[in-house]
């Protein structure tokens, strides 16, 4: 929750003033008027909408990722709408920003599964012109999750923009076993998903275990780079149950209550 300057009629009580005409009688202290014969009316403090921002990345390389990406941007949002929350959306790939879809209120939680279910994976990742285009177009600081697999070479400098926003970020980094540890021959032909670039493998080095080193070293980067920034960074798989992160990881970093 986000409390507001705004005076409103929510529960929080934050103090009193005396009476004006025109004021609503119902919030007479009569209490107050019983010791001192002043009318004081109470002041409470309205709650304020936190806008809460789902960004996921849509590029290639994520299809394997896609369907768990969908259903924890699904899973947040329902929970943040739940809270009377604002949700704004846009999904990020081949460096652009898809337009922002705005949803308030639960009952319109079907409008939020419906743009996610409309997109797939297509293109290069390019994030740093993405997050550029979407702050460009405006909107409100807040608490922003980004969702991707991070297979740029700009992430770090495309989660800064998003931390430089003035946005509470919450990098959810999706990593399949996979990733960590290809099932790759020795004798093979990589061909990258998003660009086309090929590599080929002739053994004549350990292609796996160096690989798996220069993974290690970039998620340590990673995890250095965000917490300098000030930007949790949280780890998950790419698959199975997206709940069971809202109610594990995501509660136990206290991006959830």
């Amino acid at each position: 929750g986000r409390a507001s300057r705004l005076m409103g009629s929510s529960i929080e009580f934050s103090g009193y003033r005396a009476y004006t005409p025109g004021d609503d009688p119902r919030q007479i202290d009569w209490n107050i008027y019983a010791r001192s014969r002043q009318f004081q009316i109470k002041l409470r403090q309205a709650e304020e909408a936190l806008a809460v921002w789902l960004l996921i990345d849509c590029s290639a390389s994520m299809a394997d990722k896609f369907t768990y990406a969908r259903g924890l941007g699904a899973a947040l949002g329902y929970v943040a709408l739940a809270g009377g929350d604002e949700v704004r959306l846009s999904l990020l790939g081949d460096g652009r920003s898809s337009p922002v879809l705005t949803v308030l209120g639960r009952r319109h939680y079907s409008r939020l599964t419906d743009q996610l279910a409309s997109f797939g994976t297509a293109g290069s990742t390019q994030l740093l012109p993405a997050v550029r285009q979407l702050r460009g177009s405006g909107g409100p600081h807040g608490v922003c999750f980004l969702i991707s697999d991070l297979y740029d070479r700009d992430s770090q400098r495309a989660i800064g923009e998003l931390a430089n926003a003035g946005h509470e970020v919450c990098v959810l980094h999706l990593i399949s076993d996979d990733d960590r540890d290809p099932p790759v021959p020795d004798n093979a032909v990589l061909i990258d998903a998003e660009t086309g670039t090929e590599l080929v493998l002739d053994g004549s080095v350990d292609a796996r275990a160096n690989y798996r080193a220069g993974f290690a070293e970039w998620l340590g980067g990673l995890g250095r780079s965000c917490r300098r920034m000030g930007v949790a960074y949280l780890q998950l798989p790419g698959d199975g149950d997206p709940g069971a992160a809202l109610l594990g990881p995501l509660r136990r970093a206290g991006r959830l209550l």
